[in-house]
């Protein structure tokens, strides 16, 4: 998509990087503020307890900068992550800091690899048939749905503590 936008002069890379980038940061400072000044309402409590009791919070505790460098690279931490530095005591501005960095940094790398991804797709897929794509959208539904169907019935078969 990244290709096609700067390939049409809606947007440009360092513009779709800045876009990027500035939604992920804003994302983060709101899951940081909320757990912080509102630790007990709603998803915040929900996420807050799930964080808590994850097997990374010891770890979190101790390594709260290289957290912070990493958790938006880290599958599955992509949300977790600035609660659970929130509750670590992690100062806001030294949050603010370092996630401005990196969420400068991943939105940058995000892009690129976006762009270079779609033109490679489109060099493979560029000259597929009406028919063909048709095809390929449904075996990629397909297999979607099998997926979610695997992973929800195995999170459906563990026990509460372990889901």
């Amino acid at each position: 998509m990244a290709h096609r936008l700067q390939g049409s002069g809606l947007a440009s890379g360092p513009g779709m990087a800045l876009m990027v980038g500035l939604g992920a940061w804003s994302a983060d400072q709101m899951w940081f503020l909320l757990s912080r000044l509102a630790p007990d309402r709603g998803v915040v409590q929900r996420l807050r307890v799930k964080a808590a009791a994850s097997r990374a919070a010891g770890f979190v505790q101790r390594h709260q900068i290289l957290l912070a460098l990493s958790y938006r690279f880290v599958p599955g931490l992509r949300i977790v992550g600035p609660i659970l530095l929130a509750q670590t005591g992690l100062r806001w501005p030294v949050f603010l800091a370092i996630n401005t960095v990196v969420a400068a940094v991943w939105a940058s790398l995000f892009t690129a690899l976006g762009y270079h991804f779609g033109l490679a797709a489109e060099h493979v897929l560029g000259h597929l048939h009406p028919r063909h794509w048709t095809w390929l959208l449904v075996a990629v539904a397909v297999v979607g749905l099998a997926g979610h169907l695997v992973f929800s019935r195995r999170s459906a078969q563990k026990p509460p503590d372990q889901a």
